[in-house]
């Protein structure tokens, strides 16, 4: 909970950050989303995916279900193995 103590503006920027991040956590789950249906549409496990990478299969599923997003490196990788442009990964997230 948000403290009443707080000066107007405060309260605002606190609102906003609280909002902005929730939007992010919805993006970052709608792209987890999609790399999994990437993944899944070519017939790929995530063990395969984790070992052309060079990562864990935890760090596959936490990508797949938006914890968090891969480095510039894997995205490139990824762009690479599921045969998709990496603008296109990101166009609706950004």
């Amino acid at each position: 909970t948000i403290s009443k103590k707080m000066s107007g503006d405060v309260y605002v920027n606190v609102v906003n950050f609280m909002e902005i991040n929730k939007r992010k956590k919805q993006n970052n789950f709608k792209f987890g989303n999609k790399l999994c249906a990437i993944r899944e549409s070519l017939k790929i496990s995530q063990k395969d995916v984790a070992n052309h990478l060079g990562v864990s299969i935890k760090t596959i599923s936490k990508w797949e279900n938006g914890s968090c997003y891969p480095n510039q490196k894997h995205f490139k990788a990824l762009s690479n193995l599921y045969k998709q442009d990496i603008y296109l990964l990101l166009e609706e997230y950004q």
